[in-house]
């Protein structure tokens, strides 16, 4: 018996894409950093791969520059910490990346928009 399967095409979702690269860079700059919801990093996955290899170089290496950036200024210790990662959806389009350390919270998020990067990085204490 044959089956006839359609080819699909398969678009993928820039901002999806945009916010993987950003989780990727930055969770590689902690000591450790565990996901908490791989269901949703495994969505973002997929997008990632689904989207071009050369804006996949673009969007890592936004996010590479601005990862350096950040964690020039910011005390060793957050580098050196073990990391939880939470995605928090925000304003029903983009995602906040939050990383929970033991004394800090680093909420990354950025926006993808046609080829222009935008990404905010806030670290604060955490409030216990």
């Amino acid at each position: 018996m044959s089956y006839f399967v359609p080819t699909v095409n398969i678009k993928s979702n820039p901002q999806e894409s945009y916010e993987y690269a950003i989780y990727m860079i930055f969770a590689s700059y902690f000591k450790k950093a565990t996901c908490k919801n791989p269901i949703y990093e495994s969505k973002l996955r997929f997008n990632y791969r689904e989207t071009k290899a050369e804006t996949q170089y673009k969007m890592e290496d936004f996010c590479e520059r601005k990862a350096k950036t950040v964690f020039r200024t910011i005390p060793a210790r957050i580098a050196n910490s073990e990391v939880e990662v939470n995605f928090i959806l925000r304003e029903g389009y983009f995602t906040e990346i939050r990383f929970t350390g033991p004394d800090f919270v680093m909420r990354v998020s950025g926006s993808y928009n046609r080829g222009d990067y935008d990404l905010r990085v806030q670290v604060k204490p955490r409030v216990q």
